[in-house]
């Protein structure tokens, strides 16, 4: 996991690498007469046990006793953790320590402290370091390492949101009956268009007309979103399932108006084919870089139930379009955004 590019970099100003047992942890030091620094790289990918703020503030304790017995009488210490969730860490900016966070999603360091003191002038060093190792983590090689990592806590908390109203709104009415299904926050143009009645875009969403249509939408909701929010973090696949369910709703309405259709639009597809979408351009980013892409299947599928679709009267396909065409252009902007770039 230690890249021979960030070791290089510590090396080159004047850190040595200090012997230690545990393959978790690699120690680099940098002495002089009365001062004494060390720089603890901790890996939490290949060892994914979380590193927490007791760990960090025992291991400083012991550093600092150790080197002060020595004589230094100044001892600086920055602790480095390597980890594809940089989020589950922001718990421990108020620690009595400095540590950086060197997300390997985007390839970057994140600093939580007021002051890096004088490890602030090789941070960005370190991070182009991260750019060019060989060890960094792609897509699909996040995806292998999901468990024991992160959960896929939004794509569980909308699909029993879901569930939820799914319920509720059988219990207070015909579930069949599609002017009650309206009068719950389903989705039709001119509602929309003509009246000004904007939370339909958003409510339409998480309104199912059947149990079948729930159910498969959120297996599929459930099945994706176990791969790729752990990958991506939690607030990218929040901001793609809720733009691209938007994005759907308003491809839908815009459609319909065009052909002067009036149709009862809702469920959580759309939303659910801008995740299909995302998955497949995060991967095909990756394939760019000379990695296999086995997240084409899941494009396949897509494509499959789309044409599908063409032939049913009952599905709305300008959503699921609209749904997975956003979703697709979020992944790439992601993308193009990240320091790992096309």
């Amino acid at each position: 996991m230690i890249a021979k590019n960030i070791a290089t970099v510590l090396v080159n100003h004047q850190f040595n690498i200090m012997k230690n047992t545990n393959p978790q942890y690699h120690f680099f030091c940098k002495q002089s007469e009365e001062s004494f620094s060390t720089i603890v790289l901790i890996d939490d990918i290949k060892y994914p046990k979380k590193t927490d703020a007791l760990l960090l503030s025992s291991i400083k304790e012991s550093l600092e006793k150790t080197f002060f017995l020595r004589g230094y009488k100044k001892v600086d210490i920055l602790f480095v953790i390597f980890t594809n969730n940089p989020f589950e860490y922001k718990s421990m900016a108020d620690g009595d320590f400095t540590f950086w966070l060197s997300d390997m999603n985007d390839f970057r360091i994140i600093s939580y402290s007021a002051d890096d003191g004088q490890f602030a002038h090789i941070r960005d060093e370190l991070e182009e370091a991260l750019v060019k190792a060989p060890e960094k983590t792609s897509f699909i090689s996040r995806i292998k390492h999901i468990n024991g990592m992160s959960y896929p806590i939004f794509a569980i908390l909308f699909a029993l949101i879901n569930i939820v109203l799914y319920v509720g709104v059988e219990l207070f009415g015909d579930i069949n009956d599609v002017i009650y299904i309206y009068s719950q926050g389903a989705s039709e143009w001119h509602s929309v268009l003509e009246n000004q009645e904007y939370y339909r875009l958003f409510t339409c969403m998480f309104i199912h007309f059947s149990f079948s249509h729930l159910a498969s939408n959120m297996m599929s909701l459930l099945a994706i979103g176990h791969q790729l929010e752990p990958a991506i973090g939690h607030i990218k696949f929040i901001a793609i399932y809720m733009i691209s369910g938007l994005c759907s709703s308003l491809a839908s309405v815009f459609y319909h108006a065009h052909m002067d259709e009036s149709a009862i639009s809702a469920g959580a597809s759309g939303a659910i084919f801008g995740i299909f979408g995302a998955y497949a351009i995060f991967a095909l980013f990756d394939k760019l870089k000379g990695r296999p892409v086995p997240a084409m299947r899941i494009a396949l599928m897509s494509i499959l139930v789309l044409a599908s679709g063409f032939n049913s009267t009952s599905i709305d396909n300008a959503a699921h379009l609209g749904g997975i065409i956003s979703g697709c252009i979020i992944a790439f902007i992601c993308c193009i955004c990240s320091k790992n770039k096309i």
